[in-house]
């Protein structure tokens, strides 16, 4: 198995495995036996059912795969698609969305102009644009691209629904993090490259690389649990998903683990899962197998890679 396919496994099979408990509090899955696949729960969807975070990355893959690159009108069409006619769902039908993708989507529909419609408030800050950055940093990774370039690519994506600098920035930490981690570095250099690199502010200015003084420190992995929230604001988001992956040493422990954080396990699990899929592989067969539509995911990812490589 290709490592490529090894980080979008990763990503699908540990957002199908936080499903169903996306919105349980922490002190909750305390009584939850969690180490098996399971269904229903919260969304009432059965095992291997992945949410909007797979949905709208198999919709920016299908996008560059049929575009041989990154044409952002049709992957905001492909993303209407999957709100209205449940393409790229698991079951044909749409039964996660965050609210600030939703409004982007109605605002494009509206007036269907791609510069308008992503939502820029500092209230929008969430980690919808974030969920859908690992197509994006295996292209740009795969094709070379400088930083200028990858910047332009993420800023571009997330800007269709989170416009806010302090989406675009979070996006390009976990872009530029799993750059290094394609290299081949391990998690822990990744990171540290990751919170070392100095060029954060010429890209989203100081105001918006503020909220991110907190995220990037060499000591992220020594706070204790309490420290870790799994809100959907996209600075917590990323601070969980590195913590998680510094303090796990396997991929069925990393989503183990992201799983007994609570709230928004699914967008934790499929992160952590993109990093950990990637740097340790050995993602369960019991888990992959799974997966609904499996054939149509591998052959998405295989496309995807081939369009990546060439």
């Amino acid at each position: 198995m290709s490592k490529i396919r090894d980080t979008f496994l990763g990503f699908i099979v540990g957002d199908a495995f936080g499903v169903p408990y996306e919105g349980y509090q922490r002190q909750n899955l305390k009584k939850e036996k969690i180490g098996e696949m399971v269904g229903y729960k919260t969304h009432n969807e059965p095992p291997g059912s992945w949410s909007d975070d797979t949905s709208m990355t198999l919709a920016t893959m299908d996008s560059v795969i049929n575009n041989n690159g990154y044409d952002y009108e049709d992957i905001m069409k492909n993303f209407c698609c999957w709100y209205s006619n449940g393409e790229y769902t698991a079951s044909g039908k749409l039964f996660d969305i965050g609210k600030i993708t939703r409004t982007a989507i109605l605002k494009y529909r509206s007036d269907e102009n791609i510069k308008k419609c992503g939502q820029g408030n500092i209230s929008d800050n969430g980690n919808g644009s974030l969920s859908r950055m690992l197509p994006v940093a295996v292209y740009t990774y795969y094709k070379s691209m400088s930083d200028d370039e990858t910047y332009e690519i993420v800023k571009n994506c997330s800007s269709l629904t989170h416009s806010h600098k302090v989406a675009v920035l979070g996006c390009f930490i976990y872009v530029k993090f799993m750059h290094y981690i394609f290299s081949g570095k391990t998690i822990r250099e990744a990171y540290e490259r990751t919170f070392k690199y100095r060029h954060y502010v010429e890209y989203a200015g100081i105001r918006a690389t503020s909220y991110y003084v907190k995220l990037l420190t060499k000591n992220l992995d020594k706070l204790s649990v309490d420290d870790i929230s799994t809100s959907g604001f996209i600075l917590d988001t990323l601070q969980a998903v590195f913590w998680v992956a510094l303090n796990s040493r396997s991929y069925e422990e990393s989503i183990i683990n992201s799983v007994k954080l609570g709230r928004d396990a699914d967008t934790t699990c499929a992160l952590v899962g993109s990093i950990t899929g990637f740097v340790y592989g050995n993602i369960p067969d019991r888990w992959v197998d799974k997966i609904k539509k499996k054939d149509y995911i591998l052959d998405m990812i295989d496309k995807y890679e081939d369009i990546s490589m060439q």
